[in-house]
């Protein structure tokens, strides 16, 4: 089976990042290798690796994979990502922020760096998996909305840079909207003093308005593969 694109994604093993796995390996013509602590077992044109994406000095010796000799493109989908501690500033853990900038902006900027170094001659398309947090602040989400917004500046400056070097890549920051994902349940059973909206997102699960990770998943996969090409880089998917 040809294997043109290499699919290389974070927090492989739930979630959006699980959806956008089986997306791939339902279409076929693809070699996808899953990141995360836990993750389905190897099979044909799937790979995984359990690697602690919250511990920077692991990321940084991540040997990226061989590209099969047939592959066009590159593709690198930074979906891993924590909310932290939802609460005010001046009341969190200090070892919770730190794992969470880790998480959200460290490792992404660490792959990204590193593609972009070990494939210089491929056509690459970066996704970043940003959020609508990034340019709302929502109280007590300071941790994820920071970090979201780091990630999404790092966008911008990659295409940028892709537009002045006349590098073929492609950088995108998504925001996939509100997913029924174990994100929401923390959400959930936060307490409002950490976060005066919860009753909001409460709100959508209980009258079934969450968006299926697959909704998502469907036109990440259509993105990397040129399917559908965002109008901005930084982007909202219109679902």
């Amino acid at each position: 089976m040809s294997t043109g694109e290499l699919w290389l994604v974070t927090g492989a093993s739930k979630g959006l990042g699980l959806a956008i796995v089986e997306e791939l390996l339902g279409k076929g013509g693809v070699n996808v290798h899953g990141y995360s602590r836990s993750g389905m077992d190897d099979r044909d044109n799937y790979t995984h690796h359990c690697t602690d994406l919250s511990d920077a000095d692991a990321v940084a010796q991540l040997v990226l994979p061989q590209l099969p000799e047939d592959c066009e493109k590159v593709v690198l989908v930074n979906n891993a990502a924590t909310l932290g501690e939802i609460k005010y500033v001046g009341s969190q853990d200090p070892s919770s922020i730190i794992s969470a900038y880790q998480l959200n902006v460290v490792t992404p900027h660490l792959l990204c760096n590193q593609l972009i170094a070990a494939y210089p001659d491929k056509a690459k398309v970066i996704i970043n998996i940003g959020s609508g947090a990034a340019t709302s602040p929502y109280d007590g989400w300071n941790i994820y909305s920071t970090s979201k917004a780091a990630l999404q500046m790092l966008t911008l400056v990659m295409e940028k840079e892709a537009e002045l070097s006349g590098s073929e890549l492609k950088a995108y920051a998504i925001a996939p909207g509100v997913l029924d994902t174990d994100m929401q349940v923390q959400i959930r059973e936060t307490d409002e003093s950490g976060f005066s909206r919860r009753a909001k997102f409460a709100d959508l699960h209980r009258e079934g308005n969450l968006r299926k990770p697959k909704q998502a998943a469907d036109y990440i996969v259509m993105i990397g593969r040129g399917e559908f090409i965002p109008d901005e880089t930084v982007y909202r998917l219109p679902i």
